[in-house]
């Protein structure tokens, strides 16, 4: 049955956001990795449907308080003025992320829903013949799209802006429907907007991953309070077809290795004071060296589907999504 956990200012408690039900089990109690603020919070499995899921969890007018202006994908950089290493790790990921897009047709019309300050895009439009327009709820990140990168991007979420039906080719959603109060609405709401056959790719943080098992509460894809749901393959494919959408593919990006190490910095801040012995811990776990050693593990987690995140090319289907 459902746990009653006490009434917080700024909290609301919830039934699970996939099928409604209020039975549930405790998967663990997180904290606030990156800010710091109080906490803890809970995260419940659904005993009915699996998924993971915040509650009690912050109310959508309380979520902005919780993104820091460091928050990574807001964050206001040019790829040439990152330290190289970063550099090419970013520029890599994004050749990753465009090329299903590239594999389905050569030109298109795409919206990135959580654009952040629109890397993404300037790799589309950089690269490929692709007409872009993106959406953001942060203003700065936004301003930065628009005023630096020259992206036509907005402040907002996908259920403000009244786009036209069948609009677009594709819509994108970059570690950002975890991040949603209401994940079903506002996947219904892409399918309006997609075309007849679109595509909708996304990624999200996974609950079947080795890394969810093996840091619990501090795996660095549970990212408390800022992330509201955890699907695993089993809910992410359920949510998609309830809303209208077929699943064709569904893979591991490469990544592994990062979320490993930003997992491991978690548990050992969490656990006691980081001494020398776990500084030096990290030091090598994000060394050149055990990169190369631990690449091939790394590589058969992912082809085994066990990778911190799942990535789905899903295409719309005619009719009407629930």
């Amino acid at each position: 049955m459902k746990v009653h956990a006490p009434s917080l200012q700024g909290m609301e408690s919830v039934c699970c956001p996939l099928c409604g039900s209020n039975r549930q089990e405790l998967l663990c109690t997180a904290q606030d990795h990156l800010t710091r603020q109080p906490g803890p919070y809970t995260l419940f499995r659904c005993l009915d449907c699996g998924l993971g899921y915040l509650d009690p969890r912050p109310t959508a007018d309380e979520m902005d308080a919780h993104y820091p202006p460091t928050y990574d994908p807001h964050a206001s950089l040019l790829l040439e003025d990152m330290p190289h290493p970063r550099r090419w790790l970013v520029q890599y990921g994004l050749r990753k992320r465009r090329q299903p897009l590239l594999a389905q047709r050569s030109s298109g019309k795409v919206l990135d829903v959580g654009c952040g300050a629109g890397l993404f895009l300037a790799e589309m439009r950089r690269h490929t013949s692709w007409e872009i327009y993106g959406i953001d709820r942060n203003p700065q990140a936004i301003a930065f799209a628009r005023e630096v990168l020259k992206i036509p991007a907005q402040v907002g979420t996908i259920e403000e802006n009244d786009f036209p039906d069948g609009s677009y080719d594709a819509v994108t959603m970059w570690d950002t429907l975890e991040h949603l109060h209401a994940p079903r609405k506002a996947l219904r709401e892409i399918w309006r907007i997609l075309k007849p056959d679109g595509v909708l790719l996304l990624r999200v943080p996974s609950l079947d991953s080795l890394d969810a098992r093996l840091f619990g509460p501090h795996w660095a894809g549970l990212d408390a309070p800022r992330h509201l749901t955890v699907f695993s393959k089993k809910t992410l494919t359920r949510i998609l077809a309830e809303t209208g959408f077929s699943v064709e593919r569904m893979w591991c990006m490469s990544g592994s290795h990062a979320s490993f190490v930003i997992s491991l910095r978690f548990l050992l801040e969490r656990s006691k004071p980081v001494g020398r012995l776990g500084r030096l811990l990290l030091r090598v776990a994000a060394s050149p060296g055990f990169v190369a050693l631990s690449a091939p593990w790394f590589f058969l987690v992912d082809r085994l589907a066990l990778g911190p995140e799942i990535t789905v090319l899903s295409r719309r289907q005619r009719g009407n999504a629930i």
